[in-house]
Protein backbone atom coordinates (compact mmCIF):
# COMPACT_ATOMS: atom_id res chain seq x y z
CA UNK A 1 0.00 0.00 0.00
CA UNK A 2 1.45 3.97 -1.01
CA UNK A 3 2.15 5.52 1.76
CA UNK A 4 -0.19 8.57 2.74
CA UNK A 5 0.39 11.84 1.64
CA UNK A 6 -1.42 14.68 3.25
CA UNK A 7 -1.35 18.44 1.62
CA UNK A 8 -2.02 21.58 3.49
CA UNK A 9 -3.18 25.18 2.77
CA UNK A 10 -1.47 27.65 4.60
CA UNK A 11 -3.40 30.75 5.56
CA UNK A 12 -6.60 30.30 7.09
CA UNK A 13 -5.82 26.46 7.59
CA UNK A 14 -2.79 26.18 9.29
CA UNK A 15 -1.47 29.81 9.96
CA UNK A 16 -3.36 32.87 11.26
CA UNK A 17 -1.44 35.44 9.12
CA UNK A 18 -3.94 38.31 8.53
CA UNK A 19 -2.31 40.69 11.06
CA UNK A 20 0.89 40.54 9.36
CA UNK A 21 -0.63 40.89 6.04
CA UNK A 22 -2.84 43.55 7.44
CA UNK A 23 0.04 45.70 8.93
CA UNK A 24 2.00 45.32 5.71
CA UNK A 25 -0.95 46.52 3.59
CA UNK A 26 -1.92 49.39 5.45
CA UNK A 27 2.10 50.59 5.55
CA UNK A 28 2.24 50.28 1.73
CA UNK A 29 -0.69 52.35 1.78
CA UNK A 30 0.42 54.97 4.14
CA UNK A 31 3.14 55.07 2.09
CA UNK A 32 1.80 55.61 -0.92
CA UNK A 33 -0.82 58.43 0.35
CA UNK A 34 -3.88 56.20 0.03
CA UNK A 35 -6.24 55.68 2.92
CA UNK A 36 -5.85 52.22 5.65
CA UNK A 37 -8.08 49.91 5.86
CA UNK A 38 -9.92 47.31 8.44
CA UNK A 39 -8.77 43.86 8.80
CA UNK A 40 -12.28 42.18 7.81
CA UNK A 41 -11.11 43.48 3.94
CA UNK A 42 -8.27 42.23 4.26
CA UNK A 43 -9.67 38.57 5.39
CA UNK A 44 -12.29 38.75 2.27
CA UNK A 45 -9.59 39.95 0.42
CA UNK A 46 -6.69 37.29 0.52
CA UNK A 47 -6.33 33.74 -1.41
CA UNK A 48 -5.54 34.47 -4.87
CA UNK A 49 -1.91 35.90 -4.44
CA UNK A 50 0.38 38.52 -3.87
CA UNK A 51 -0.68 40.53 -6.75
CA UNK A 52 -4.59 40.05 -6.58
CA UNK A 53 -4.71 41.31 -3.30
CA UNK A 54 -2.47 44.50 -3.80
CA UNK A 55 -4.35 45.68 -7.00
CA UNK A 56 -7.35 45.59 -4.98
CA UNK A 57 -6.54 48.60 -3.38
CA UNK A 58 -4.35 51.09 -5.37
CA UNK A 59 -4.84 52.41 -8.16
CA UNK A 60 -3.01 50.62 -11.49
CA UNK A 61 -0.38 53.01 -11.85
CA UNK A 62 0.61 52.17 -8.26
CA UNK A 63 0.51 48.25 -8.55
CA UNK A 64 4.14 47.75 -9.13
CA UNK A 65 5.60 50.27 -6.53
CA UNK A 66 3.11 48.95 -3.91
CA UNK A 67 3.91 45.42 -4.38
CA UNK A 68 7.17 46.33 -3.91
CA UNK A 69 6.68 48.07 -0.77
CA UNK A 70 4.11 45.54 0.08
CA UNK A 71 6.81 42.26 -0.14
CA UNK A 72 9.53 44.57 1.96
CA UNK A 73 7.07 45.18 4.56
CA UNK A 74 5.23 41.66 4.49
CA UNK A 75 8.40 39.99 5.40
CA UNK A 76 9.11 42.39 8.33
CA UNK A 77 5.38 41.76 9.79
CA UNK A 78 5.50 37.99 8.90
CA UNK A 79 7.84 36.81 12.37
CA UNK A 80 5.85 38.50 15.11
CA UNK A 81 2.20 38.55 13.57
CA UNK A 82 2.06 35.46 12.68
CA UNK A 83 0.60 32.80 14.71
CA UNK A 84 -0.51 28.75 14.71
CA UNK A 85 -4.47 27.87 13.63
CA UNK A 86 -5.50 25.91 17.09
CA UNK A 87 -4.29 22.27 16.66
CA UNK A 88 -2.47 23.02 13.90
CA UNK A 89 1.22 21.93 15.60
CA UNK A 90 -0.84 18.73 17.25
CA UNK A 91 -2.34 17.37 13.71
CA UNK A 92 0.92 17.77 12.37
CA UNK A 93 2.52 15.95 15.17
CA UNK A 94 -0.09 13.39 14.53
CA UNK A 95 0.41 12.54 11.36
CA UNK A 96 4.58 12.89 11.41
CA UNK A 97 3.98 9.85 13.91
CA UNK A 98 2.16 7.72 11.51
CA UNK A 99 4.93 8.29 9.01
CA UNK A 100 2.16 10.36 6.85
CA UNK A 101 4.50 12.42 4.12
CA UNK A 102 3.41 16.29 4.62
CA UNK A 103 3.41 18.74 1.80
CA UNK A 104 1.94 22.34 1.01
CA UNK A 105 0.84 24.33 -1.95
CA UNK A 106 -0.26 27.63 -1.00
CA UNK A 107 -0.66 30.72 -3.13
CA UNK A 108 1.86 32.98 -1.21
CA UNK A 109 5.01 33.44 -2.77
CA UNK A 110 7.82 31.03 -2.00
CA UNK A 111 9.95 34.08 0.86
CA UNK A 112 6.93 34.17 2.50
CA UNK A 113 5.74 30.69 2.52
CA UNK A 114 9.45 29.25 3.78
CA UNK A 115 9.59 33.05 5.92
CA UNK A 116 6.06 32.37 8.08
CA UNK A 117 6.78 28.39 8.45
CA UNK A 118 10.49 28.57 9.66
CA UNK A 119 9.05 31.41 12.01
CA UNK A 120 6.44 28.97 13.62
CA UNK A 121 8.37 26.26 13.48
CA UNK A 122 6.51 23.64 11.28
CA UNK A 123 8.77 23.73 8.09
CA UNK A 124 10.25 21.02 9.52
CA UNK A 125 7.30 18.74 8.72
CA UNK A 126 7.16 19.15 5.24
CA UNK A 127 8.54 17.25 2.41
CA UNK A 128 7.47 19.61 -0.24
CA UNK A 129 6.45 23.28 -0.57
CA UNK A 130 4.90 24.51 -3.62
CA UNK A 131 4.34 28.26 -4.18
CA UNK A 132 3.01 30.51 -6.27
CA UNK A 133 6.01 30.49 -8.74
CA UNK A 134 6.00 26.39 -9.30
CA UNK A 135 2.67 26.59 -11.01
CA UNK A 136 1.58 27.66 -14.38
CA UNK A 137 -2.11 27.95 -12.66
CA UNK A 138 -2.25 28.94 -9.14
CA UNK A 139 -5.15 27.43 -6.57
CA UNK A 140 -8.52 26.25 -7.40
CA UNK A 141 -6.48 24.60 -10.31
CA UNK A 142 -5.11 21.33 -9.24
CA UNK A 143 -1.40 21.52 -10.70
CA UNK A 144 -0.27 22.12 -7.27
CA UNK A 145 -1.91 19.26 -5.64
CA UNK A 146 -0.96 16.69 -8.09
CA UNK A 147 2.60 17.84 -8.65
CA UNK A 148 3.19 16.41 -5.07
CA UNK A 149 1.76 13.69 -5.47
CA UNK A 150 3.38 12.75 -8.52
CA UNK A 151 6.65 14.03 -6.53
CA UNK A 152 6.13 11.55 -3.92
CA UNK A 153 4.96 8.53 -6.77
CA UNK A 154 1.66 8.61 -4.50
CA UNK A 155 -2.02 8.22 -5.37
CA UNK A 156 -5.18 10.55 -5.58
CA UNK A 157 -6.87 7.63 -3.43
CA UNK A 158 -3.73 7.80 -0.41
CA UNK A 159 -3.87 11.65 -0.42
CA UNK A 160 -6.08 14.48 1.14
CA UNK A 161 -6.07 18.20 1.05
CA UNK A 162 -7.10 20.24 3.62
CA UNK A 163 -7.99 24.12 3.31
CA UNK A 164 -10.17 26.66 4.47
CA UNK A 165 -11.80 28.35 1.10
CA UNK A 166 -13.55 27.94 -1.92
CA UNK A 167 -11.15 28.04 -3.75
CA UNK A 168 -8.95 25.20 -1.94
CA UNK A 169 -12.44 22.99 -2.03
CA UNK A 170 -12.18 23.79 -5.80
CA UNK A 171 -8.47 22.43 -5.98
CA UNK A 172 -9.33 19.08 -4.33
CA UNK A 173 -11.94 17.96 -5.83
CA UNK A 174 -10.13 19.17 -9.18
CA UNK A 175 -7.34 17.02 -8.10
CA UNK A 176 -9.83 13.95 -7.48
CA UNK A 177 -8.26 13.71 -4.02
CA UNK A 178 -10.73 13.56 -0.45
CA UNK A 179 -10.78 17.40 0.61
CA UNK A 180 -11.46 18.73 4.22
CA UNK A 181 -12.72 22.36 4.52
CA UNK A 182 -11.97 23.99 7.82
CA UNK A 183 -13.96 27.16 9.02
CA UNK A 184 -11.35 28.57 10.56
CA UNK A 185 -10.26 31.63 7.82
CA UNK A 186 -12.03 34.01 5.41
CA UNK A 187 -15.02 31.29 4.47
CA UNK A 188 -17.68 30.47 6.31
CA UNK A 189 -20.48 28.20 5.92
CA UNK A 190 -22.63 30.42 4.25
CA UNK A 191 -20.24 30.73 1.36
CA UNK A 192 -20.33 27.53 0.37
CA UNK A 193 -23.28 25.43 -1.61
CA UNK A 194 -24.87 22.72 0.48
CA UNK A 195 -23.42 19.72 -1.44
CA UNK A 196 -20.03 20.74 0.05
CA UNK A 197 -21.37 20.56 3.63
CA UNK A 198 -19.94 17.15 4.54
CA UNK A 199 -16.38 18.47 3.86
CA UNK A 200 -16.91 21.55 6.05
CA UNK A 201 -15.52 21.17 9.70
CA UNK A 202 -15.17 23.62 12.89
CA UNK A 203 -10.95 23.53 13.30
CA UNK A 204 -8.46 21.39 13.25
CA UNK A 205 -9.09 18.72 15.81
CA UNK A 206 -12.49 17.83 13.79
CA UNK A 207 -10.08 17.30 10.95
CA UNK A 208 -7.72 14.98 12.60
CA UNK A 209 -10.76 12.83 14.12
CA UNK A 210 -12.60 12.06 10.57
CA UNK A 211 -9.22 11.47 8.92
CA UNK A 212 -9.27 8.67 11.87
CA UNK A 213 -12.05 7.52 10.27
CA UNK A 214 -11.89 7.53 6.71
CA UNK A 215 -8.19 6.54 6.53
CA UNK A 216 -8.26 3.72 9.04
CA UNK A 217 -4.15 2.95 9.94
CA UNK A 218 -4.40 6.96 11.16
CA UNK A 219 -6.38 5.32 14.51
Amino acid sequence: MKQLIAIFDLDGTLIDGYQAIHAAINRMLRTLGYKEIGIDLIKRSVGKGEIDIVSRFVEQQHVREALTLYRTFHIEELPHKSVLKNGAMELLEFLRKRDVRLAVVTNRVRQTAEAVTAALDIQRFFSMLVSEEDVKEPKPDPEGILSIITRFKGDTKRSFYVGDMGIDLSAGRNAGVPTYIVLTGSSRRSDFSEDAFPLLFEDLDAVRRRLSFDFPELS
